[in-house]
């Protein structure tokens, strides 16, 4: 299973060292779908950098992640090992 996370170019240089962390929130929020992600990124960015999450593999290292609703999934931290950086070549 796969979810995204929309950020900014300068925030992803610190989440490479140090994963996703809540950053004065509860949780770190995830989306279920790209389009999701890439909207929250825009918030941050007008050119947003969007991670995929390998939850799975995440999840069966101890991570625990939590439904917040269909769209948004909720953990307490992602590490850098999980996190990899979405290609704009599959959409264009």
């Amino acid at each position: 299973m796969q979810l995204f996370h929309g950020t900014s170019p300068q925030a992803w240089v610190a989440i490479q060292r140090e994963g996703l962390q809540p950053m004065g929130r509860q949780y770190v929020h995830l989306s279920a779908d790209i389009v999701t992600a890439e909207q929250v990124g825009r918030r941050k960015s007008a050119t947003p950098v969007i991670l995929i999450v390998d939850a799975k593999r995440a999840h069966d290292s101890g991570t625990r992640f939590l439904q917040g609703n269909g769209v948004v999934w909720l953990a307490n931290r992602v590490l850098p090992d999980y996190l990899s950086v979405e290609s704009k070549i599959d959409k264009e």
